[in-house]
């Protein structure tokens, strides 16, 4: 089966890109300064932190694609005279 695949604007791409980026980097910088500086060390609390710095991302990603979806509104659609 063949699917057609909807345009892709480039804001599109550079939105995933940057979530993709920082749904990387910010888990583990939020590890890494935390481990040592927040938490004296202690390894389980600083990978909560992240976890939970990963939820924030995904959540901001979620809200960014439906308010992306929301402002496009729904397709035109065409309608064809009888003649």
């Amino acid at each position: 089966m063949f699917y057609r695949c909807l345009p892709l604007s480039s804001s599109t791409v550079a939105k995933l890109a940057f979530f993709t980026v920082a749904m990387i980097v910010f888990p583990i910088a939020t590890y890494f300064l935390t481990v040592d500086q927040y938490f004296g060390g202690n390894a389980t609390y600083a990978g909560i932190s992240a976890a939970v710095m990963a939820n924030v991302i995904l959540i901001a990603y979620v809200a960014v694609a439906v308010m992306e979806d929301s402002q496009a509104g729904p397709a035109p659609v065409s309608i064809k005279k009888q003649q």
